[in-house]
């Protein structure tokens, strides 16, 4: 640590944070000043970035007192005074959305809006249970030639639908003649 606190240049200790008190007691203890600027960031890129300014003497405090969490970045030295904050525009940034329907939409919809910044409580109400009495729906599947068209109301509609023509052991290219119609997107 010794050629460390030596250095004029910026240091940076990646993954560090919980080692925080022992990096800045070595760097003092070997001749860095007490005085030299220090950024904890915790979550750069992400939504809940957060970025701590301080100095060696008072960096553990104010991590301590803002709470940061790993993952985070020390970066020690003048560098530390730049502007760390992602230039990654979040318009949903500080708003907090609850998402339900079924788990595989839940998901889909959560990864985008945490994209975009929102923080989302996922609630998986909704379960997608195939009908067990399908013979109905395999009479109006081996009589499809008869139709015109195929509707599909949702993204489990046609899951559902697929998983019976395989299970009916139906080839999909007897559908060549029939329109297919959906609804929504996904």
């Amino acid at each position: 640590m010794k050629k460390c606190a030596e250095t004029d240049g910026t240091l940076v200790f990646l993954m560090g944070l919980r080692n925080l008190p022992d990096i800045v007691e070595n760097l003092i203890r070997n001749g860095k000043s007490e005085d030299t600027p220090v950024a904890v960031v915790s979550n750069g890129a992400c939504a809940k970035n957060q970025t701590v300014r301080g100095t060696l003497s008072t960096i553990c405090e104010n991590v301590k007192s803002a709470e940061v969490v790993p993952p985070a970045v020390i970066v020690v030295g003048e560098t530390a005074k730049f502007d760390f904050a992602p230039t990654i525009t979040r318009p949903l940034k500080n708003v907090s959305v609850t998402v339900t329907g079924t788990r595989k939409l839940s998901d889909k919809l959560g990864k985008m809006l945490t994209l975009s910044g929102a923080e989302v409580k996922r609630h998986d109400l909704l379960k997608v249970i195939e009908y067990h009495d399908n013979e109905a729906f395999d009479n109006a599947i081996n009589g499809i030639d008869g139709y015109d068209y195929v509707v599909l109301t949702s993204m489990n509609g046609a899951e559902i639908f697929m998983s019976r023509l395989r299970k009916l052991k139906k080839d999909i290219r007897s559908f060549a003649n029939i329109k297919f119609a959906v609804i929504g997107s996904g």
